[in-house]
């Protein structure tokens, strides 16, 4: 399949520059490449896992209640509150 690139631009965050140097290249293309899978990869159920993510239980059945659900997000259902540091 083929991308357009001004799809891809599109998608590319504009970071200030201060943040990049602070941070890194975070504005790279590969960076945003979760918000156009779908136009790459059609009719297909993609999970995206960020590289810190530990998986605790089979996908498929993330995968089974996505297609079954229509929606085309997921999250994950806590059993407690997680609070984020102040």
């Amino acid at each position: 399949h083929e991308v357009s690139s001004e799809l891809i631009e599109k998608s590319v965050a504009k970071v200030k520059e201060d943040v990049i140097a602070q941070r890194g290249n975070i504005d790279t293309v590969e960076n945003f490449a979760r918000f156009y899978m779908h136009v790459i990869l059609d009719h297909t159920v993609v999970i995206y896992l960020d590289a810190d993510t530990i998986v605790q239980a089979d996908l498929a059945t993330l995968r089974k209640k996505l297609i079954e659900s229509n929606r085309t997000i997921g999250f994950v259902k806590r059993d407690h509150t997680v609070k984020l540091a102040d």
